[in-house]
């Protein structure tokens, strides 16, 4: 099984560097997305004279931006199997279906990794700011924004090799629509209240507001991580279970074999 897993991730991570497009993708959006923010922030620095308002930004910037690309590079990537018919070879060969997402998540930690570290090097040259200590308070973070990146990539995968291209948009929005909830660049203290009811189950607002008491007063209250992980062990059971039913579903209608 490691073997496969191991043999699966490297064809994955090969596609990927060996496209100089899927790489630009990888290499440049997150960075041009960073200057623009980074720009905005600082703008506001010299306005308001805010360092807090410019830390968090930034830092929430680079954080939501593993959630994104951990999603994406599992659901863009299982697309393209899709369209190009290459996921029926996997499923009738000896893989299971968890193989092929442990593989999947492999090659997506390996390239969000990539990705943090040059938004980390580019948020120092460009700004002098530094956002991991590489403490257990960021590695938690990070860890569980991963996490959460990696369900809504399982999920969005799911459904698109159920139903195909009707709804292959989740590849690329499926973490927008969780993004008002997460409460990514303010507290979740401004929402409205059924809005306020609905971000307590979601994961990554303890996260971020875990992050915003860092940068304000210096401590991360350990309450934060432990609702957070629990809310991402129930929801990564039930988006296996829900990818399971879904693949089930998928090969007995036999809907790998239409065109």
């Amino acid at each position: 099984m490691i073997n496969r897993i191991i043999h699966l991730t490297n064809y994955y991570l090969k596609i990927t560097f060996n496209d100089p497009v899927r790489l630009i993708l990888i290499l440049l959006w997150p960075s041009v997305d960073l200057l623009v923010w980074g720009f905005s922030a600082k703008y506001f620095l010299l306005i308001g004279n805010n360092v807090t308002f410019f830390h968090y930004v930034l830092s929430a910037f680079i954080y939501w931006n593993l959630v994104i690309k951990a999603q994406q590079e599992i659901s863009s990537q299982l697309l393209m199997d899709v369209n190009s018919h290459n996921l029926l070879n996997f499923f009738i060969s000896p893989l299971s279906y968890l193989e092929i997402y442990f593989s999947l998540v492999l090659s997506s930690l390996i390239k969000s990794i990539f990705m943090l570290f040059l938004l980390l090097i580019f948020s120092y040259v460009f700004y002098y700011f530094k956002l991991i200590n590489f403490d257990l308070n960021s590695i938690g973070i990070i860890t569980g924004l991963l996490f959460f990146g990696w369900i809504l990539g399982l999920l969005s995968t799911g459904f698109v090799i159920r139903f195909r291209n009707k709804v292959s948009f989740f590849t690329y929005t499926l973490h927008f629509l969780f993004q008002p909830f997460s409460c990514v660049f303010y507290p979740r203290s401004i929402l409205p209240g059924f809005f306020r009811l609905i971000s307590f189950l979601c994961p990554p607002s303890y996260l971020f507001e875990g992050m915003r008491e860092i940068s304000i007063n210096g401590k991360f209250n350990y309450e934060n991580y432990y609702y957070a992980f629990i809310l991402l062990v129930v929801y990564l059971l039930i988006s296996i279970l829900i990818f399971g039913a879904l693949i089930k579903s998928a090969k007995k209608k036999g809907v790998l074999l239409r065109e």
